[in-house]
């Protein structure tokens, strides 16, 4: 990753101050409150209270925890959504213990960052919040280092936590923005690799549940249909029985109120491909409490697999269909939520556009219209989660 070389003034204000006091005054907000992250060593789904407003708790959901694995440092990225001109961050440690040295970055492109603060030391199982304050810069990426351990803290040596981080930022001049997408790390979770074994057996018989929107949807069965064709071609499966929920416009909370009848159908494997749809009129919270609501349904109700397809790129191509449609619309809002929610779970993760990008396929190979994938598109993606799993 490269970082600017450009000498950096820095204030540190650190301590219990009320960092921001006065702020509210200069159109100054936290502009992180809500916002979507992605970390190296995710934890649990239950410890994501990291950017909820609460700052006051040690336990879910309202405080945040890594993973437990020992490689340093550990990266914590949050996504504000758009370009913002931010000049102070402030991060809020836990009485839970372990957190040592920490860094903050910024970056208005998720290529380039910046430091803002040299390594701040926070005491060990002391709630303390650390406040760099900044000559402004726009930027759209923050970026939280966790250097080291002190270990022995609650959860095991490596397990480190925050109660909150907050960006003091104020918005600025509509600019043509860059939307990095999040990074999908394509090792599958354990429960992937056990289900590969006992459940893609040659002859065995499959239940396959779709759950999708615009981009899954096709007049060849979409990708349903290609993925019951993979499994069968490539895992040497008797009857693949395909339940598929894929609609147009189908949204996260739409299908977190769908009454998941799934004590009749019997999922082996549980495919949710959502995102594009919600791209059109993105609530990066709602969005966020919605999945979160749908895949705790998944995991609580039923024994199946869950793999979760990070939305595909919307080309924006005047020469495909719907194009007014999503004007302005960008699938890397809710694939940063998506991803912020999978990882560190027992779900397992595919990148729709990375399928796609990776197939060689053109725009206009790959894409039905500007939402939807061809059957090309579905047959790149179904091979991605076949792939993953065999």
């Amino acid at each position: 990753m490269k970082t600017s070389s450009r000498a950096v003034g820095v204030i540190a204000l650190v301590g219990a101050l009320a960092p921001l006091a006065g702020a509210q005054d200069e159109g100054w907000q936290n502009v992180s409150l809500g916002k979507s992250f992605t970390c190296s060593s995710p934890g649990g789904i239950a410890w994501q209270g990291l950017v909820d407003g609460d700052k006051e708790s040690d336990g879910p959901p309202g405080c945040f925890a890594t993973g437990q694995d020992a490689v340093y440092p550990k990266k914590i990225v949050i996504d504000l959504g758009a370009v913002y001109e931010v000049e102070q961050i402030v991060v809020y440690s836990s009485e839970n213990g372990n957190t040592r040295k920490v860094e903050v970055w910024v970056s208005r492109d998720g290529v380039t960052y910046e430091r803002m603060r040299l390594p701040y030391s926070f005491p060990d199982k002391t709630a303390q919040s650390m406040s760099a304050k900044f000559p402004p810069r726009e930027a759209r990426y923050v970026k939280i280092a966790l250097l080291d351990t002190y270990g022995g803290g609650l959860g095991g040596d490596n397990m480190l936590f925050l109660r909150e981080v907050e960006v003091m930022g104020r918005a600025v001049a509509a600019t043509a923005q860059s939307r990095t997408r999040p990074e999908v790390k394509g090792t599958p979770p354990r429960s992937a690799r056990v289900f590969a074994h006992y459940a893609l057996r040659a002859g065995a018989d499959l239940r396959l549940l779709v759950i999708g929107d615009d981009a899954a949807i096709g007049a060849e069965g979409g990708l349903a249909q290609a993925l019951a064709t993979e499994l069968q071609e490539k895992c040497s499966l008797g009857n693949v029985e395909v339940t598929d929920r894929s609609e147009r416009g189908y949204t996260a909370q739409r299908a977190a109120i769908y009454p998941v009848s799934l004590a009749d159908e019997s999922p082996d494997l549980i495919v949710v491909a959502l995102g594009t749809a919600d791209s059109l009129e993105f609530d990066p919270t709602k969005f966020r409490a919605d999945m979160g609501e749908l895949l705790t349904k998944l995991l609580e109700r039923t024994t199946a697999l869950v793999v979760v397809i990070v939305p595909p790129k919307i080309p924006h191509d005047a020469d495909l269909a719907r194009a007014a449609d999503c004007a302005g619309a960008d699938t890397a809002d809710p694939a940063w939520q998506i991803v912020s929610l999978v990882q560190g779970t027992e779900m397992a993760l595919v990148d729709a556009a990375a399928a796609v990008e990776e197939s060689g396929l053109d725009v206009e190979a790959a894409y039905g219209d500007n939402l939807q994938l061809s059957a090309a598109g579905h047959k790149a993606v179904a091979e991605a989660v076949v792939d993953l799993l065999h």
